[in-house]
């Protein structure tokens, strides 16, 4: 037992108290250890995405969202990987349950412009470009692809600003 004045003896204490910190320590050693599973998985899919082994890197992806199917970057690269395989409706699905779990990537909002425009919803994706400019203002892609969304709309000279003010 601790004496007066001095710091408590860790493993000192009554059998509920020792039981409670018990739990409390399991289910901080299984979150731990299940976020990072979880970065080993995203790592191991994103090695796979870089190498363009794109179904073995879904694989990936998907564990993750087995254990966490609010997990952002996950379906983020879910849906991205569906973008590239020229499924944007598919991919909207995806990428907005991202913005419902994390809405701070401009990564998300970039594609979810390049589904729209996919989809020939011009309008829709420059909103989503500006979104994603908003979040990161040297985001070069997004503007690229603002300014690509405006040349559709045939709006030229709000082209011309548009890629004028990414240059700028």
């Amino acid at each position: 037992m601790a004496q007066p004045g001095s710091a408590p003896v860790l493993g000192t204490g009554s059998r509920r108290f020792e039981s409670c910190r018990s739990d409390h320590f399991l289910f901080f050693l299984n979150s731990t250890l299940k976020e990072g599973r979880t970065e080993t998985l995203l790592t191991k899919g994103l090695g796979f995405h870089n190498n363009r082994q794109f179904s073995e890197a879904r694989k990936c992806y998907e564990e993750v969202l087995s254990q966490d199917p609010a997990h952002a970057k996950a379906l983020r690269l879910i849906g991205g990987l569906l973008l590239g395989e020229g499924k944007p409706r598919n991919a909207l699905d995806f990428l907005l349950r991202s913005i419902r779990a994390d809405d701070s990537s401009p990564l998300v909002f970039n594609d979810l412009g390049l589904c729209q425009s996919q989809l020939g919803e011009k309008g829709k994706a420059l909103d989503y470009f500006d979104l994603a400019i908003e979040l990161d203002a040297q985001f070069h892609e997004a503007w690229n692809n603002g300014g690509n969304a405006l040349l559709g709309l045939n709006q030229f000279d709000p082209a011309a600003d548009y890629f004028k003010r990414r240059s700028g």
